[in-house]
């Protein structure tokens, strides 16, 4: 869990890729569900934030519509990952220590490959606990000061 701590801190580390670094984040993210490690673990869901955006029934669909391009989450930006702009990061789950699937994990964390583009990326994680149980989000994340930061989490279903 050394590298969760390291991708926290700021600036970057030099080991951590961007891919890496953002993933890191996200998983973090899990503690305010007030999970406890042993009972969680993750897996890369195969597909990028772009695929998710594009899905049919999102709330993004209606985001991406939207002429504002002032609000949050930025709908040009959206539109541009959605069109196939921006570059795929790759992520490592082993290389992050991250827990995988077994028999004692409760709460099952997906994480979908980073977009970026420019000085900010877009992450779609999410938990999913049982029957009615779960959330997932897509993430804007910023670069500042070498360091990747959540701007803001975008809800995208809940239950």
């Amino acid at each position: 869990m050394l590298l969760l701590a390291l991708a926290a801190a700021s600036p970057l580390p030099q080991q951590l890729s961007d891919g890496d670094a953002i993933v890191a984040i996200a998983w973090e993210r899990r503690l305010k569900d007030n999970v406890p490690a042993e009972n969680a673990c993750v897996k890369a869901d195969g597909e990028t934030v772009a695929d998710d955006i594009r899905k049919p029934g999102l709330m993004f669909r209606d985001m991406i519509a939207k002429d504002d391009d002032n609000q949050r989450p930025n709908p040009a930006r959206l539109r541009r990952i959605a069109k196939g702009e921006g570059t795929t990061l790759a992520f490592d789950l082993k290389r992050l220590e991250l827990p995988s699937e077994s028999p004692a994990c409760k709460y099952h964390y997906f994480v979908a490959a980073p977009v970026k583009l420019g000085d900010y990326a877009y992450v779609h994680v999410g938990m999913i606990c049982g029957g009615l149980c779960g959330h997932g989000e897509i993430l804007l994340l910023e670069r500042r000061d070498g360091a990747w930061r959540v701007v803001e989490p975008v809800v995208e279903w809940d239950s």
